[in-house]
């Protein structure tokens, strides 16, 4: 059994393109897609190649940790110079080698970047047309911008939220206030409301209209809004201030948030 090819591609992917001897810089694979340089047996698989081990078994002998690419001058050499190029000194040198090429997350892929930013304006720009070409009379159109920043837009929602939550408190308000007006009205018509005002609150379809949504459902609604919104921007802050230590600013709103985050989670229940 030789070298599997998926076994080939891994040693190929992590290679880098470029041969594992210290500073060569010669390709695997050129422009065309050829294969110029050699896949390496670091023990040999055969008794009379160099660095042979008899204690390794047929799938140790064409497994991952045992093949490097090298250029064919450092191949070649390394079928001579046995001393230079030991099984020590090989495994070395490709796990050295394959460390240059591992995924960095705090590496930035200046073409990942670029193609990023341009779908995303080329995305934003659609989005502009099709409002453009919408029917909808200016005044009644919602306005939507992508273009903000994450930090406006948080406190966009933020103050939605707070002119959310004052509608409900005026719903609230409006819906303790209807029996109220009912029988104010009901007397302004000339009718005796005396049965009327007896009536037991459970039993009085007005004192009780909505009140479990409207003292119960949208405050518990309101509440996992406030908590989520808060959560999305302490996540977002933290992955910032690592990578933006000398921002001061976001680091002083990233404290502040979590802060807050902390007095909303001191207690937190459902409104019952």
């Amino acid at each position: 059994m030789g070298v599997k090819k998926a076994v080939e591609i891994a040693v190929a992917a992590k290679s880098g393109n470029k041969c594992a001897y210290p500073g060569c810089n010669d390709i695997i694979f050129n422009e065309k897609n050829i294969r110029v340089g050699t896949l390496c047996h670091i023990e040999a698989q055969s008794p009379a190649g160099p660095r042979y081990n008899p204690d390794l078994t047929n799938e140790e002998m064409h497994g991952y940790d045992n093949l490097v690419f090298l250029c064919r001058k450092h191949h070649t050499e390394s079928d001579y110079d046995l001393e230079n190029y030991s099984v020590e000194r090989l495994k070395t040198w490709k796990r050295e080698h394959e460390a240059n090429f591992q995924y960095d997350p705090y590496v930035i892929d200046g073409t990942h970047v670029y193609k990023t930013d341009y779908d995303f304006f080329a995305y934003t720009e659609d989005i502009s047309n099709n409002i453009h070409r919408c029917e909808i009379p200016e005044e009644h159109k919602l306005d939507i911008n992508l273009e903000m920043s994450f930090t406006d837009l948080m406190e966009n929602i933020n103050d939605n939220f707070i002119l959310m939550h004052s509608i409900f408190d005026q719903l609230q308000k409006d819906a303790e206030d209807l029996n109220n007006t009912t029988v104010n009205l009901l007397k302004e018509l000339g009718i005796n409301t005396e049965k009327w005002d007896k009536l037991p609150y459970y039993n009085n379809p007005l004192k009780l209209w909505n009140w479990s949504y409207l003292n119960l459902g949208l405050p518990n609604i309101a509440h996992r809004i406030q908590l989520a919104i808060q959560a999305a921007q302490i996540q977002y802050l933290r992955e910032f201030v690592k990578t933006n230590p000398t921002n001061h600013e976001m680091q002083d709103k990233y404290l502040d948030i979590m802060e807050n985050f902390r007095n909303l989670a001191a207690s937190p229940h459902y409104s019952d």
